[in-house]
């Protein structure tokens, strides 16, 4: 498939499930098997529209690979990466799997203070104080050696 195709098709998946269209939901995680690169945006995509419209995604989840930061230079993949785990954060809340959104919540704080994304570092640590009841010993001890390091700039 050429890559105007592959954009158009990728771009039809991201319109109908930002409109909450879940019906696509299984062909648009077949085609990201196919077209791993696509993953993180795709996955991106999906996360945010499960955030928004409120349905579990669990099973897509399970069948997609996590993405990883293999390129920590470009700063436009940096960033989807970002937004990823801030949406899986939410995510995972709104799943009440406190435990696993503060462990992603706190990855995402380190990520937007060392990219010096400062409106994500603010959302992060609203998210984190949000849910400080179900913080465990080691997570309190991560967000306070992350912000020391942010008072040593």
């Amino acid at each position: 498939m050429d890559k105007f195709r592959l954009w158009a098709k990728a771009n039809k998946y991201t319109v109908e499930l930002l409109l909450g269209n879940t019906g696509v939901l299984d062909e648009y995680t077949n085609f990201l098997t196919d077209y791993p690169n696509e993953i993180l945006s795709g996955l991106l995509t999906i996360i945010k529209a499960a955030n928004t419209f409120g349905y579990s995604i669990d099973h897509i989840l399970e069948r997609l690979p996590e993405p990883s930061l293999t390129n920590k230079v470009d700063p436009v993949k940096i960033e989807k990466f970002l937004r990823f785990h801030y949406q899986k954060a939410i995510y995972a809340f709104s799943q009440h799997r406190f435990e696993e959104g503060l462990e992603t919540i706190l990855y995402c704080l380190s990520l937007s203070i060392s990219t010096k994304n400062h409106p994500k570092t603010v959302l992060c640590t609203a998210w984190f104080q949000k849910y400080i009841k179900h913080v465990s010993n080691s997570q309190k001890e991560t967000f306070s050696y992350i912000m020391e390091e942010v008072l040593k700039g």
